[in-house]
């Protein structure tokens, strides 16, 4: 991935899988990254929150 692009990352507040407080782990990895956190949310954001994920990635790719 280039560095020089933006990176978003989604995170569920009520994730079971990857759980809220690994967020730490993914920031560390890319911490030039934005972490956006869905309130209302699971692990599939995309289908918990269409809307609000559809928003994120057209601010992020605009």
């Amino acid at each position: 991935m280039d560095p020089s692009q933006r990176i978003v990352i989604g995170w569920g507040r009520q994730d079971r899988l990857c759980l809220p407080r690994q967020a730490s782990r993914a920031m560390a990895a890319f911490p030039s990254a934005t972490l956006h956190w869905f309130e209302h949310s699971g692990h599939f954001p995309m289908w918990d929150m269409p809307n609000e994920t559809t928003a994120i990635i057209l601010q992020a790719t605009q």
